[in-house]
């Protein structure tokens, strides 16, 4: 069963800033929390979703 996504979000300026440093558009952030492979809370209220991409020239399968 795959996790809950999440449909509406908002990107803070920091968030927006630590994904121009990882080299992520909001393209690729936002198929993530629409279709995470993996969802866990590391605390609460705060959770992680995550899924594997490929990605770049040749593509390569990278954890996002």
């Amino acid at each position: 069963m795959a996790p809950d996504p999440i449909s509406e979000f908002v990107f803070n300026d920091h968030a927006l800033f630590e994904m121009a440093r990882r080299g992520l558009s909001e393209a690729i952030v936002g198929a993530v929390l629409n279709e995470p492979e993996q969802r866990f809370e590391v605390r609460p209220g705060r959770h992680v979703l995550q899924s594997r991409l490929q990605l770049g020239h040749p593509p390569r399968q990278f954890l996002v």
